[in-house]
């Protein structure tokens, strides 16, 4: 019986400790507060990391997971432009081989036309390619080459292009962004009216999108199935400015993301 004693004591030991760590893990609880958009990338070399876009002092900071702050990466934005509200392609080892990571990112003016452009750079603050016209691009793997695509859209005639650019590096799996970013509004900026993409897969039970003001006000809300993998909005009636949307089915959320119409 003596020898049994410590045993016993060890076990119990052992079920209360996980039992409370059950406890502490099943409540919801405010981590940390980040200034701004945060998004996640699982990088290829340097895993998993929080970034935040600053779009007034035009500067992208990524954290580690325990958000402390890892680099800071100034942008390169021409006078009298003004930030889209979101990067993509956060990466290792896509846009060049040197290990440094890189993004894409666009920016535009309203007066006295239309006009955007998109830059790939890297965290040195290197611009490696600028493409006029493009509101946005992402990478693709097609077979065993990464492929980038830069929509260009002429506003006079409304008609789109698409430049695709081979690209030194390879994606992983690794490289995507969080819920996929292939699955972009477009077009974007928009003026009468944007197609927000999703995944139908997802929709077998019904879903709803929601468009949000900036300040959060949700002002519109459309019911989405999956017969389709996408929904046309008519954006003719919305104010000039940025709104965010978010994807939901009957269980949770499926995507969010931005668009501007001008």
């Amino acid at each position: 019986m003596m020898i049994l004693k410590p045993k016993i004591s060890k076990a119990i030991a052992l079920i209360v400790f996980v039992l409370l760590g059950n406890q502490v893990k099943s409540q919801i609880t405010l981590e940390h507060t980040y200034n701004g958009y945060a998004s996640v990338v699982n990088l290829s070399v340097s895993g998993y990391k929080y970034y935040v876009l600053d779009t007034q002092n035009e500067t992208v900071k990524l954290y580690h997971p325990d958000h402390s702050i890892w680099k800071s990466i100034n942008l390169s934005v021409p006078a009298g432009y003004q930030l889209m509200t979101t990067v993509y392609n956060v990466s290792e080892n896509l846009f060049s081989l040197d290990g440094k990571v890189g993004f894409t990112y666009s920016y535009y003016i309203t007066s006295p036309n239309y006009h955007a452009e998109t830059r790939v750079i890297n965290e040195n603050g290197t611009v490696l390619l600028t493409i006029a016209g493009s509101n946005y691009a992402y990478a693709v793997k097609v077979e065993e080459d990464t492929k980038l695509l830069a929509y260009i859209i002429n506003y006079t005639t409304n008609v789109t292009t698409t430049k695709v650019y081979d690209l030194p590096g390879n994606m992983t799996t690794g490289d995507y962004q969080l819920y996929g970013e292939n699955l972009l509004p477009y077009p974007n900026p928009a003026q009468n009216s944007i197609i927000i993409p999703y995944n139908p897969e997802d929709m077998m039970d019904g879903g709803i999108i929601e468009i949000f003001e900036m300040s959060g006000n949700c002002i519109r809300q459309y019911r989405i199935d999956y017969y389709f993998d996408n929904l046309t909005i008519d954006s003719s009636t919305f104010p000039a400015g940025t709104y965010t949307y978010r994807i939901n089915n009957l269980n949770e959320e499926k995507g969010s993301g931005k668009f501007v119409i001008r």
